[in-house]
């Protein structure tokens, strides 16, 4: 099976089983899903500096020499890729995914490198002002960020993320596209926790700003990953591959995020 069709796979089937694990909500309790938006609030807040590490990261894409035939003419060049600057309306989403998008074989010049570099700098402060956002979303539901402590698997993702980043330019596009294919499934589940939250503390919509900010976040996230792994001026197999160990890495930050909120849950034994 191509690659793409296996990370597009793993992907819905995982998918699937998050969606159904919060079907029946009265089955955690409150303290849980407070507990549960306060482990995504710290991923939010890594994402801009995701962003800022690929923007780095990728500043190392240079031209890719094309190799000639044991004898006989040289080849035609490949067509050079361009990307547009972005404009001042541009949401840095559809300019860094056309630029991923170029013919197969294409170079990338220099200053395509240092456009992309420049969109997910923008990403970074657009991650930055959204994480403000949902720390006062957060407070509205009387759920305060700050006293969150500290859950290793929610440490291990970010941490383990950065070194997918760390890799290679090739690395880091396929690491921080997968972050944020997975982001659509992270802003559905946890918009729903945070409207759950507001109608059990009975907030008269206050809480409502939470769903908001995540249906908007949901809504705009950037094109998923897998229509552009031919972009083959990158090293495909290293993109691919780095953003199976993405989904890989989230994959098991979900599995143990599950279990530890519906203990969370469990009735307390009175001794």
């Amino acid at each position: 099976m191509d690659p793409a069709q296996v990370l597009e796979l793993s992907l819905a089937t995982f998918t699937s089983q998050v969606e159904a694990a919060f079907v029946e909500l009265d089955s955690y309790s409150t303290e849980a899903l407070a507990w549960l938006c306060r482990e995504h609030f710290a991923l939010a807040m890594a994402k801009a500096d995701w962003h800022e590490h690929a923007a780095r990261a990728v500043e190392g894409l240079a031209p890719t020499a094309v190799p000639k035939p044991a004898s006989g003419p040289d080849p035609p060049a490949p067509p050079a890729v361009q990307a547009s600057p972005p404009g001042p309306d541009d949401d840095h989403g559809e300019g860094l995914e056309a630029a991923l998008d170029a013919p197969a074989g294409a170079l990338l010049r220099p200053s395509t490198a240092a456009c992309l570099s420049t969109l997910l700098k923008a990403r970074a402060g657009t991650d930055r002002a959204r994480a403000q956002r949902y720390f006062t979303a957060l407070a509205h539901t009387r759920l305060d960020p700050l006293l969150r402590v500290e859950f290793a698997p929610t440490t291990t993702l970010i941490d383990g993320v950065h070194a997918l980043l760390a890799r290679s330019p090739s690395a880091a596009v396929g690491a921080l596209l997968a972050c944020e294919h997975m982001a659509a499934l992270e802003h559905g589940v946890f918009g729903l926790l945070g409207h759950t939250l507001d109608q059990r503390r009975a907030l008269n919509g206050r809480g409502e700003a939470l769903l908001d900010l995540h249906l908007e976040a949901r809504d705009t996230a950037p094109t998923p990953l897998t229509p552009h792994l031919q972009a083959t001026r990158l090293a495909p197999l290293e993109t691919i591959q780095t953003g199976l160990d993405a989904f890989e890495l989230h994959f098991t930050w979900w599995q143990n995020l599950l279990p530890v909120s519906l203990e969370k849950s469990a009735p307390q034994r009175v001794s």
